[in-house]
């Protein structure tokens, strides 16, 4: 992910620990091209959003009641788009 003047570093934050994904996973940055601008980010305690400038939501961290939007429980280390019910 990249902001618009700057770079978004992706987070989980757990027990006052902040660790950044990239040093969590072994997932190859995405082409420049291929990355969306952010416009906004919003952080809970275990979790993260972000607004991108298409107005796709896409969420990472803990996922234990289904927060991050994606139709699981399953924690995730890296953005995923949330899914918004029909209508």
């Amino acid at each position: 992910m990249r902001a618009a003047g700057g770079r978004v570093r992706a987070g989980l934050r757990c027990g006052g620990l902040v660790a950044a994904v990239a040093a969590m996973t072994a997932l190859a940055a995405p082409a420049a091209a291929e990355a969306p601008v952010i416009e906004q980010v919003a952080a809970g305690a275990y979790h993260s959003c972000a607004l991108d400038e298409s107005r796709h939501v896409w969420c990472w961290g803990f996922n234990g009641q289904g927060q991050i939007g994606d139709g699981t429980t399953a924690a995730r280390l890296a953005p995923v788009a949330v899914q918004f019910p029909a209508g």
